[in-house]
Parts: structure tokens; sequence; C-alpha cells
């Protein structure tokens, strides 16, 4: 009876551990693949940091809204997003990914996360 309680022990210790360390290993790793809406996954590491890996196709598609600093204002989001609209053809889902990334890169407020992401679920940034 022991003995299988000890050995019960030991297995959920190991499988915790064996757990612990694929998190820590998946929080160092930033992959980034393309999809085929022309949007990307892996904007964000594990870890919540913006993956620089991400940062050159993002210039490339959201170069307005990738131009956006530390505070920026909502007209100034606004601006930059209908410009990659417009100018770049950037969709929704790529303006979200810019965002997403400038956001976590300048740690946006919550408030100035809100009202981008109002603009992109009403589809306002050019109106």
């Amino acid at each position: 009876m022991k003995s299988t309680r000890m050995i019960a022990l030991i297995s959920v210790a190991t499988l915790a551990l064996v757990g612990l360390t694929f998190t820590s290993a998946d929080a160092t790793t930033c992959a980034v693949s393309k999809n085929q809406d022309g949007t990307i996954k892996g904007v964000l590491c594990a870890n919540g940091q913006p993956n620089e890996k991400a940062k050159s196709y993002l210039r490339a598609a959201t170069p307005a809204t990738m131009k956006l600093t530390s505070k920026p204002t909502v007209t100034q989001i606004k601006k930059a997003m209908c410009t990659d609209s417009t100018t770049s053809k950037a969709t929704d889902s790529m303006l979200g990914n810019a965002v997403t990334f400038q956001a976590a890169q300048f740690k946006w407020t919550k408030s100035t996360v809100n009202q981008a992401d109002a603009l992109l679920v009403n589809s306002s940034y050019c109106k």
C-alpha cells in the first residue's frame, strides 16, 4: 500500500516537473508563421513580449501603425490604421496584429488598447 502511494506521488511529481520544463522552454521560443489571409501567428512570444521576428513583416504590412510610439492618441491610432487600410490594403486582422505588437512593445495603457480594439471591432478607423 505504501509503495503504491509512493509510486503515485513520484509519478505526479515527475509529470509536474516535466510540465514545468516544457512551459519554461515555450516561454523562450518565438515562432512566426504566416496565415493564408496575410496575417501572422506569433506576434507575441509565449511570455507576452513582442516577437522581434514579426517586426519586419508588420512594418511592411502596416507601416503607419508600426510608427506609433509609446503614448499615441486615439486620433493618431485611427489615422495610422486608416492609412494602412487604404494605402497598404491592410485588413482588420493585419491591423490587429500591428496594434497587438505595438501595445506590447510600448506597454500601452489598457484604455489605449481598448480604444484601438473598438476602432477595429467597429471598423471605424476611416470614419
